[in-house]
């Protein structure tokens, strides 16, 4: 693990807040996504204009995904971060590039934007077992 050094956190930092601006249905903060970061459990793709936080999940398909978890900064570096980070992604052995979608919690222009790029969308069905 590479710890996160000072002036990536200050340039990523922005970018992360304007994502949770957004959408932050977990109530994440800066302070906590890049405690994530430095410790490993979340991964920073820093772009000159544009940050994206991915997290690698295993679901019940044994399949490994890597979950774009928050991105900010000017579309184009968005976009670009993506691309390598799915390149980056595939030669660990993931099998997809996840944006999670929710209703209400994401800008309904991604799935839009994001077409051209090859994702597709998938619609879930979730049941929340806490009450």
């Amino acid at each position: 693990m590479n710890p996160l050094s000072p002036e990536a956190a200050e340039r990523a930092a922005p970018f992360i807040e304007a994502s949770l601006k957004r959408s932050n249905p977990d109530c994440n903060t800066v302070a906590g996504v890049l405690e994530d970061i430095e410790a490993g459990s979340a991964r920073l793709w820093l772009g000159p204009n544009a940050a994206v936080v991915t997290a690698t999940l295993q679901n019940a398909e044994v399949k490994i995904d890597e979950l774009v978890w928050h991105a900010g900064g000017d579309l184009k570096g968005v976009l670009e971060i993506l691309e390598y980070g799915a390149q980056a992604c595939r030669m660990i052995g993931c099998d997809r590039l996840v944006l999670l979608a929710d209703e209400g919690d994401t800008r309904k222009g991604w799935e839009k934007v994001l077409a051209p790029h090859g994702f597709r969308k998938v619609t879930l069905l979730v049941k929340d077992l806490q009450e």
